[in-house]
């Protein structure tokens, strides 16, 4: 039976989720957690034996492997963000080398962009806000109203904002900011995330009272039937995925007010997903699992657990 290397850090609660996944499904384990004040001891030597930790062999066929960015957080020391690197480098490149299955192997770089994102979704039919890229506070104020529209980073790394807090936010100079950022007309709930997982695809409804839902702590999610989805937007984004040779991924999607339908925001090729999975009782986490020990053999498609 295959067995399932699951890594990354202590405080990453979905990696422990994931292995509670295997356990219920009979598959073979190897938790890897590396915990700052409790360092695990890795050996290696290239082209020998497999790694070991604490001096037993490592013995997996496939892998999922995070990266740590809850220790950099909890610390926010550039120690801690080092390490994580270092680790995360060291499982996958051993994942690399041995041939171990994992999501995402073939997975095109663009997923890596937002912006990238958006077009190739524009060119799967998938409908997207108007998008407009700039530093400069003149291109801002040709749009108009700015409580009608919000900002966020290019790169990622925070959150949504509305355009006028961040543009009061914002020093300027020479009326122009010191980066580019994304803008885009404000859209309304209902959101929507929906998760590719191998052929299955799971979809949630997000509801909060915020711009960007990760800051109401008092919002919902609710598993969402992917079959109540425009057929047209399922459609395109198994063809974007597709093309992609993206197996694993979240993409957002919120709600125009003016049209009422979905529009694309972004695609995550590494999401987290245990808040989702609990919603309808850890049924995507069983398939991820199963996905990966299959070695990426074809699953049948569907709604999954919702």
């Amino acid at each position: 039976m295959s067995r399932l290397l699951i890594a990354g850090g202590k405080l990453d609660a979905n990696l422990d989720w994931l292995a509670s996944a295997a356990q219920r499904l009979g598959v073979a384990c190897e938790l890897i957690l590396v915990d700052a004040d409790k360092l695990p001891a890795f050996a290696w030597t290239l082209g020998d034996e497999p790694p070991t930790v604490g001096g037993r062999p490592i013995e997996a066929d496939a892998a999922f492997v995070r990266y740590d960015v809850f220790s950099t957080i909890a610390s926010g020391s550039q120690g801690a963000s080092a390490s994580a690197q270092a680790w995360f480098a060291t499982f996958t490149s051993w994942c690399a080398i041995a041939g171990l299955f994992g999501f995402n192997q073939r997975i095109d770089f663009a997923t890596g962009s937002k912006l990238a994102m958006l077009a190739r979704a524009s060119r799967f039919g998938i409908p997207v806000p108007r998008t407009v890229v700039t530093n400069s506070i003149d291109a801002v104020r040709g749009l108009g109203d700015p409580k009608s529209y919000i900002a966020k980073p290019v790169a990622g790394g925070s959150y949504v904002m509305g355009l006028d807090e961040a543009l009061q936010a914002t020093q300027f100079e020479r009326d122009l900011s010191p980066s580019p950022a994304i803008v885009q007309p404000r859209l309304a709930y209902p959101e929507r995330r929906i998760y590719r997982i191998g052929g299955e695809y799971f979809a949630f409804d997000i509801r909060a009272g915020t711009i960007d839902s990760r800051l109401d702590a008092q919002g919902g999610i609710a598993p969402f039937p992917i079959d109540q989805l425009p057929h047209r937007v399922v459609e395109g984004l198994s063809r974007l995925t597709d093309e992609l040779r993206c197996d694993f991924c979240a993409i957002d999607m919120k709600t125009d007010p003016a049209t009422g339908e979905l529009v694309f925001l972004e695609l995550n090729n590494g999401p987290m997903f245990m808040g989702y999975d609990q919603t309808c009782g850890g049924a995507m986490a069983e398939a991820m699992v199963r996905y990966l020990v299959a070695g990426g053999a074809p699953q049948a498609a569907g709604l999954g657990g919702n």
